[in-house]
């Protein structure tokens, strides 16, 4: 068996099967065998082909999308720092511990005893980003 053969691609090689098949059809043809199978209301069952056709088309734009939202959100758990779900004693010990470690943080930055949860997830990005913490809260 070929090892780059995918079951997934069935459907895709299949398709491409018919439409070459339909390109390679005269308009006459095509019509003719249309009106042969489906009698003299051709148009109904072209709204349908097109409506089947569109569903088909949707459903994989779809498919698509979700592949790549997967895909982000994966990339984007890679890259976020682990600190975040730390309890909030412990950001703001981290945060003591870096501004000790480091006389050049400003003293604006030491002083966030009063500071918001969110205010110490931004300091502590901030940090990661600057190089003076690692992903995981350890000072490097």
């Amino acid at each position: 068996m070929n090892k780059n053969f995918k079951p997934q691609m069935i459907p895709y090689h299949i398709a491409n099967l018919i439409v070459e098949d339909i390109l390679d059809a005269t308009d006459q043809e095509i019509m003719q065998e249309a009106i042969s199978e489906y009698g003299k209301n051709v148009d109904k069952e072209v709204e349908k082909m097109k409506k089947l056709i569109e569903k088909s088309i949707n459903r994989y734009k779809k498919d698509q999308l979700i592949e790549a939202r997967r895909k982000y959100e994966e990339e984007s758990n890679k890259s976020k720092n682990k600190v975040v779900s730390l309890t909030f004693e412990r950001k703001k010990q981290i945060l003591d511990e870096a501004y000790k470690m480091d006389n050049g943080l400003t003293l604006a930055a030491r002083k966030g005893n009063a500071t918001s949860e969110k205010d110490v997830d931004s300091m502590i990005d901030d940090l990661i980003e600057l190089g003076v913490l690692d992903k995981d809260g350890n000072l490097l």
